[in-house]
């Protein structure tokens, strides 16, 4: 796996924490693909329009990722694994990625909390 497709995916997945980027419709659609569907770490899951509209009124929180490992399934598919931290509560992150014209974007994201 190339260096720089983990540090690229690591720093989109870094911008999709960020409490400006989460709370733009537009800055999310533009990381986000047209198939897009997340199961969050409380069981529940999102298309693309779900997500976008419940991160644009979510309060500001700092999430805290770490230990970013990127996994090619494909040239055009990359699983990105993490650990991220939100106050007290560790979530395990997965997220996939497929390289388009646009350049990256991510087709699923799951987070299941460590207990």
């Amino acid at each position: 796996m190339e260096r720089q497709i983990t540090a690229t995916l690591t720093e989109l997945e870094k911008r999709l924490h960020d409490p400006q980027v989460r709370r733009s419709p537009q800055d999310v659609g533009e990381l986000l693909a047209d198939s897009f569907v997340e199961i969050g770490s409380s069981g529940r899951i999102y298309d693309r329009e779900e997500i976008i509209a419940e991160l644009e009124t979510e309060a500001k929180i700092d999430i805290r990722a770490s230990n970013f490992r990127a996994t090619e399934i494909s040239p055009a598919v990359v699983l990105l694994t993490y650990r991220s931290r939100i106050a007290d509560r560790e979530t395990l992150g997965e997220s996939i990625w497929l390289r388009t014209d646009d350049g990256w974007k991510v087709v699923f994201h799951r987070g299941t909390p460590v207990s």
